[in-house]
């Protein structure tokens, strides 16, 4: 499944040309990606499901709670700040219980 790949989402959009075969379009492509790593040196600004998309519902807030618990928990057990990327499957799947 690729979503299995995707560890994080950023807040951050870049626009892309609609035809990438251009040499001159693909290094516009590099130069924007080389201005976003330099505007963010501490690492890309993740996208908030609550400020930036405006998630409001109730059980999904509850969800986030949990999360942000087991990822502190998790945090404190091995010494590193807990992020979504270091969380397991089996410890998803003990969170959904």
């Amino acid at each position: 499944c690729p979503l299995a790949h995707v560890a994080a989402l950023s807040a951050c959009r870049l626009t892309l040309p609609s035809d990438l075969r251009s040499p001159d379009r693909m290094l516009s492509v590099v130069l924007a990606l080389q201005e976003l790593i330099t505007r963010h040196p501490d690492g890309l600004p993740l996208l908030d499901p609550v400020k930036d998309m405006g998630i409001s519902e109730p059980g999904f807030l509850k969800k986030l709670e949990r999360l942000k618990q087991l990822e502190a928990t998790l945090g404190r057990s091995d010494g590193q700040v807990g992020t979504s990327s270091n969380i397991t499957e089996a410890q998803i799947k003990m969170f959904e219980k």
